[in-house]
């Protein structure tokens, strides 16, 4: 009885890594060699109890879904405090995130999309965070 359940478990695992396997492999063959960056924006505004996990599920769907590269903008609309500093500490930890404010956002995205090195500057200083 007990190796019944144990041939059913494996069969449902290796059903799933053999989709999740193809699922990769249908993205690397479907996503041009030319990919231009992809941008995930966030408003963020008044005071959002669970940010870091609305960001970094954010993040993660980006990195699943996606072999291009991929940047999650968090869009200040008048945050408190708070979720201010949170949202700056997750830019400052991850390369992948940017906080900035809706005055700042087009000046970024020009600079990303004009100047593609700039995914290599520290998060500091790029938009006066």
């Amino acid at each position: 009885m007990l190796n019944y359940l144990y041939a059913s478990v494996l069969i449902i695992l290796v059903i799933l890594g053999i989709s999740q396997l193809l699922g990769l492999v249908s993205a690397w063959i479907l996503t041009p060699r030319n990919a231009q960056k992809a941008l995930t924006l966030i408003p963020v505004k008044g005071h959002v109890e669970d940010v870091e996990l609305l960001i970094r599920s954010a993040v993660l769907r980006a990195s699943w879904c996606s072999n291009r590269s991929m940047n999650v903008i968090a869009l200040d609309c008048g945050t408190d405090a708070e979720t201010a500093d949170i949202c700056r500490k997750l830019a400052e930890e991850s390369p992948l995130i940017k906080f900035c404010s809706s005055e700042e956002l087009e000046d970024y995205i020009n600079l990303i999309l004009v100047n593609p090195v700039a995914d290599k500057l520290p998060n500091k200083g790029v938009l006066g965070n």
